[in-house]
This record gives structure tokens, sequence and C-alpha cells, in this order.
């Protein structure tokens, strides 16, 4: 993920903030992201709606961006996939 987000020149702070959130993900689920799919995401999704109040464009920004890169190396699920 880290190589994937360097290719893309994103800043070192945008690059710091996708790995933690990533390894939030993971952590969620006691599992490396690799082994992670979209009905992960959902479940993770539901849990920061629910339990965290994460507004809607905070999440989508997070999620597609960060995970989705790191489980598809650039290839981004349509929204209504999510």
């Amino acid at each position: 993920m880290l190589e994937e987000l360097q290719r893309r020149h994103y800043s070192q702070a945008t690059t710091q903030h996708y790995i933690r959130f990533v390894e939030k993900f993971a952590q969620h689920f006691h599992c490396s992201p690799d082994r992670l799919g979209r009905q992960h995401i959902r479940e993770y999704q539901a849990q920061l709606f629910t339990v965290q109040k994460l507004s809607m464009m905070r999440l989508w920004f997070d999620l597609r961006q960060a995970v989705a890169r790191c489980h598809d190396y650039g290839r981004q699920p349509p929204p209504s996939a999510l």
C-alpha cells in the first residue's frame, strides 16, 4: 500500500492518514487488511455510522481512498459496490 501511495505522489501526511485508517480497519477485524473484502467494508461502515457517528462524506473519502487502494491497488469499485 505504501508503495502505491508513493507512486501516486501523495503527500506524506495523506499517506500517513491512509495507513492509520487501514490499520484501524484491520484492527477492528483482528486480521490483515489483505484478507478483508467488501463485506468487511460494509460492516465497518455500519459500525462507524452508528457507534462513532462518522459523517457519510468523511467515511466515503477514507474508505474509498484508503481501503480500496490497499485491497485492489488502484482498481476502485463503483460507489454502489461499497
